[in-house]
């Protein structure tokens, strides 16, 4: 049915008004296509997932290119989870050039959001680059401390 697609797609759209968990689990179930119509449709949560499922595989060819630029454009309206991913990519290189500058800038970005996950990375990257070693031990502290 061609209009499968479509119908899926603002299904899914509609979704990201009524709650986050929904439509999460409603993105990771969507087929590649309809994934993709969601997310050049601009939505920054289907826009991660498609980066997610290029960096895993899943459902497409690994493509860490792709994978970071459709990070990009979800943390660019400022989703934290996407902002974490890419510059876990800047820091290594990866789907794109080097860029710990850019890498520190998108991890204070993603740990002002709270997530322990990604007050975590903040502070690894900030040691590997050797940072002030204080700030580093209060960051791990409160990745450590955060409830979930």
């Amino acid at each position: 049915m061609a209009f499968r697609p479509v119908l899926h797609a603002i299904l899914a759209l509609a979704l990201v008004c009524s709650g986050g968990q929904v439509w999460a689990q409603t993105l990771n179930e969507l087929p590649l296509a309809e994934l993709e119509v969601a997310a050049e449709a601009g939505q920054a949560e289907a826009q991660f997932a498609l980066g997610m499922r290029y960096h895993r595989g899943d459902g497409a060819s690994e493509d860490y290119a792709a994978a970071a630029r459709w990070f990009a454009l979800a943390a660019a309206q400022g989703h934290p989870g996407a902002s974490n991913q890419l510059a876990r990519y800047r820091f290594e290189g990866l789907g794109g050039d080097k860029d710990v500058e850019e890498a520190l800038r998108l991890f204070e970005s993603a740990a002002a959001s709270g997530d322990p996950h990604h007050v975590y990375d903040l502070a690894r990257a900030l040691e590997v680059v050797g940072d002030d070693m204080g700030r580093v031990a209060q960051l791990y502290q409160q990745a450590t401390d955060a409830p979930g």
